[in-house]
């Protein structure tokens, strides 16, 4: 019955990459990364809010672990779009903002590891509600704030910000 609607598997797969990943991705974001009118701080808050509004789904948390499990390379390809246009580009306006040398090629993995953290340290709420059933009883927009301010700041200047 698939074969009637999909050529092949391939085609299924394509379709659900672009229904799935590519229609939530906000092109918006790119700019909003490199807007250097607001600190990076205050321009990766609002899109860590705006991002997990749309990827904390129960079906899109599920097919992006269940595709890293298989060899669909969904979250592969998807991932890579996260490095290209969002943890590359911020620790680029890290760099510039923190008045940093810039660097001539490609930006090294460790220094762009710490984004992924922050990343993954935001995404991984979704992972334990959706995939581990946990009950998240938070507000996802403090809890970003709170996160996005730690990274910057440092947790002795978060402790204002954890009783909201």
């Amino acid at each position: 019955m698939i074969y009637r609607h999909f050529e092949s598997k391939d085609a299924l797969i394509e379709r659900v990459y672009d229904h799935i990943y590519l229609r939530r991705w906000n092109p918006e974001w790119e700019a909003l990364v490199l807007d250097r009118g607001r600190t990076l701080e205050d321009r990766l808050t609002q899109f860590y809010k705006e991002y997990a509004a749309r990827v904390f789904d129960y079906d899109w948390v599920r097919i992006f672990v269940s595709s890293g499990l298989k060899s669909y390379d969904l979250t592969g390809r998807y991932l890579a779009i996260i490095r290209e246009k969002i943890i590359i580009p911020a620790a680029s306006e890290l760099r510039q903002e923190l008045k940093l040398d810039p660097i001539e090629g490609p930006m090294g993995e460790t220094e762009l590891e710490l984004f992924w953290g922050l990343h993954g340290s935001i995404f991984y709420i979704a992972i334990r509600k959706f995939v581990y059933n946990v009950h998240i009883d938070i507000d996802i927009d403090v809890a970003v704030e709170n996160t996005v301010h730690a990274f910057f700041n440092g947790l002795p200047a978060t402790r204002a910000n954890m009783a909201r």
